[in-house]
């Protein structure tokens, strides 16, 4: 199977310890505290993000090896487990009265290997380190041989952030220290990795006793109760948190409340507040937490939101927040204006993401209506109404509008309305509608060429925006990737006029917050190529407007999850990766937590949906194209992307858009159209070297 020697990394993401996000440390990080408190409680709390993350390093470099192991991430072992479980107790003894923890415990055939992780830097801590860590190991070293005497157990301190040279150069550890030290030279490249571990590892095992039934009954045995240790938070045991689905689910709550931060206790006078004292993220305004239900913004989200311009054009990538910041800006309006009506125009895919503004209008108690919008090549617009299903011709809508006892109008702008070759009519379809209603208007993830005729020019917009507000977001890769039909460069009429607009009617935003930490990573690798191409062939005719209008893509916080798998094929072989597709999709459904709102296929070429997903369940999985799936997401993607040789240069986008979608866990089969290689594709060659650092990278 697929699997093969890969380890069983429990938890299957890394432990959440610590989800802070801090600038980079040649900022002044405590430049909005004022006491020296606060001061030396953010100081520490950026030097544990930084051993959090150090344990990340660790964790990635086991998690690839090719070797039948368990990795145990975030070891512990209460005070009275550890006394049943060691045969060498001795209460007399102070060392052994406390709880005792290790990093990571691997767990292998009838062998045991405990790490400890370190951030330490060369500032004369390193012997203070390294000795509390060999405290540490051998506590646990203690209770391994109180439940398996007698097999074999290794012990290594891990520096991800030291050079081998700099420890030797501090001539604080001695050399037989220094044979149990993990550097960093180990742990950046895997291949290096890979050879510390079979020279420490592998080839000092006890080969000759490997093979012993009673031994492996005994080492069956002490894997059970060592599992269950650590399955045992007080006195029960929970299984759940080695459940893929449980994890998915805990981290995806995370990133869809906006938990960004750890929340810090702090005492103001005599009493207690609870908030995050990281300067780069505040707590969001209360209409935001309490009807949006995000709880916290980034710097550059919160200057977005407190924006008094009237008209404001949101760009930034996906997951950067731009929805739940017009639907915030949707809420302080109606606060603002209550007599004055909102239009939300929503391109989505379905009923996708307009649940953003329906689920804050009925939080925040305010009545709504929905409107769908559908036309035909003959330029007839029908404007359906729900959940009453009336339909409303467009002479007639303007009426119909005024008379809605609401505060807020959703316009579903689905698929089939306004494509780029209906013979629409020239005049704007909507700009009269505005005018004579006089409405503040919401234009949320616009993607096509017909935005002209939808909406009129930017300028008419600006125009409009004299006496009401007029909100628009976009992101370009996710408008070029859904407007294959137009070549890039002619399909932004918006953008050609940018320059129309002011500095201070542009926000930008840069940080990804919607996908895990890991997956945020990939998506930055696939978004440049697609911002070089954008750039060489003056898609965007002001190059110092290309950083403005495709910003390059930052994560926005630490929360980690599964690395990303990406199957290579170099040619198409549909018998493999159908059968590949069912064995990810099998594990995905191990547990009953999942279903199809959670668990999406999206698929570049329609005949793949025959070809390769032919008996998968679709009551249990939601298929979606790519160029459909904008503003849709879930929590598990598996994407098949098959690469042909129409419109190469759109590869990225499209490959971005897709695993975009995925919030927590994403799997990529990235194959050629039948016939072809992929060596014919020469946006691969760097973009797979590129992702292997990051991702899982097989090659079939």
């Amino acid at each position: 199977m697929f699997r093969g020697n890969r380890p069983i990394m429990c938890p299957p993401a890394p432990q959440h310890t610590y989800i802070d996000q801090y600038p980079d440390k040649s900022e002044n990080h405590v430049r909005s505290l004022s006491d020296s408190m606060a001061s030396n409680i953010q100081a520490d709390n950026i030097t544990k993000q930084e051993n959090y993350e150090a344990e990340v390093v660790v964790y990635r470099a086991l998690e690839k090896l090719d070797e039948k192991i368990i990795v145990l991430h975030s070891f512990k072992c209460s005070f009275y487990q550890f006394k049943m479980c060691s045969f060498n107790f001795d209460p007399a003894n102070i060392s052994v009265r406390n709880s005792c923890e290790c990093d990571f415990l691997v767990i292998g055939g009838n062998y045991y290997v405990v790490i400890e992780v370190k951030n330490s830097t060369l500032n004369g801590n390193l012997k203070t380190a390294f000795k509390k860590s060999i405290d540490q190991r051998n506590r646990i070293k203690m209770l391994i041989e109180g439940i398996n005497q007698g097999a074999d157990i290794f012990l290594f301190t891990a520096f991800p952030s030291l050079s081998k040279r700099s420890i030797e150069l501090t001539k604080e550890l001695d050399d037989a220290e220094r044979v149990s030290v993990i550097c960093k030279e180990q742990l950046d490249d895997f291949e290096n990795f890979k050879k510390w571990w079979t020279a420490n590892v592998t080839k000092n095992l006890r080969q000759n006793e490997s093979h012993n039934p009673s031994l492996q009954l005994l080492h069956e045995r002490s894997q059970h109760i060592l599992i269950t240790i650590f399955c045992t938070e007080v006195d029960v045991p929970d299984v759940s948190s080695l459940s893929f689905s449980k994890i998915v689910l805990k981290i995806d709550t995370k990133i869809k409340t906006g938990q960004i931060t750890l929340e810090q206790k702090l005492k103001l006078g005599k009493s207690q507040t609870t908030q995050s004292i990281n300067s780069d993220v505040v707590s969001a305004p209360d209409m935001v937490r309490d009807f949006v239900g995000v709880r916290y913004l980034t710097a550059e989200q919160n200057k977005v939101f407190t924006s008094k311009q009237k008209l404001l054009l949101i760009i930034g990538p996906a997951g950067s927040g731009k929805t739940v910041l017009l639907a915030g800006k949707m809420l302080h309006m109606i606060k603002a204006e209550p007599d004055k009506k909102v239009f939300v125009f929503k391109f989505s895919r379905g009923d996708a993401n307009c649940t953003v503004y329906q689920d804050a209008c009925i939080r925040a108690g305010l009545k709504f209506k929905q409107l769908s919008i559908e036309s035909d090549k003959t330029g007839n617009i029908t404007f359906k109404l729900f959940p009453e299903n009336e339909s409303i011709l467009s002479k007639h809508l303007a009426t119909n509008i005024l008379k809605f006892q609401c505060s807020v109008i959703i316009v579903q702008l689905n698929d089939n309305a306004f494509k780029p070759d209906y013979d629409l009519p020239s005049e704007s379809v909507f700009l009269n509608l505005l005018e004579e209603s006089s409405v503040n208007v919401i234009i949320d993830d616009f993607h096509y060429n017909t935005a002209d005729k939808i909406f009129g020019t930017l300028d008419m917009l600006l125009n409009y925006a004299h006496n009401n507000f007029v909100l628009m977001a976009c992101d370009l890769p996710q408008f070029a990737a859904c407007s294959l039909h137009i070549p890039f460069g002619t399909n932004l009429p918006y953008f050609r006029n940018y320059p129309s607009l002011s500095p201070d009617n542009c926000a930008i935003l840069s940080k990804n917050l919607r996908n895990t930490r890991d997956i945020s990573d990939v998506l930055s690798v696939i978004r440049s190529p697609f911002i070089e191409y954008a750039a060489a062939q003056g898609a965007i005719s002001n190059v110092n407007l290309v950083e403005i209008l495709l910003p390059v893509q930052t994560s926005g916080h630490f929360i980690r999850g599964p690395l990303t798998n990406f199957h290579i094929f170099t040619t198409f072989k549909v018998a493999e990766i159908h059968d590949l597709v069912n064995y990810e999709i099998v594990n995905i459904y191990k547990y009953d937590d999942l279903d199809k709102r959670h668990v999406a296929i999206v698929y570049r070429d329609p005949d793949d949906v025959e070809n390769i997903l032919f008996d998968v369940n679709h009551d249990r999985v939601t298929l979606c194209a790519v160029d459909e799936s904008y503003s849709s997401e879930w929590p598990v993607v598996i994407v098949l992307f098959q690469a042909s040789s129409s419109r190469e240069m759109f590869i990225p986008a499209q490959l971005y858009l897709a695993v975009s979608r995925a919030r927590v866990k994403c799997t990529v089969f990235l194959y050629p159209k039948i016939g072809l290689s992929l060596s014919d594709f020469n946006c691969f060659s760097s973009l797979l070297g590129k992702l292997e650092p990051i991702a899982h990278v097989f090659q079939h």
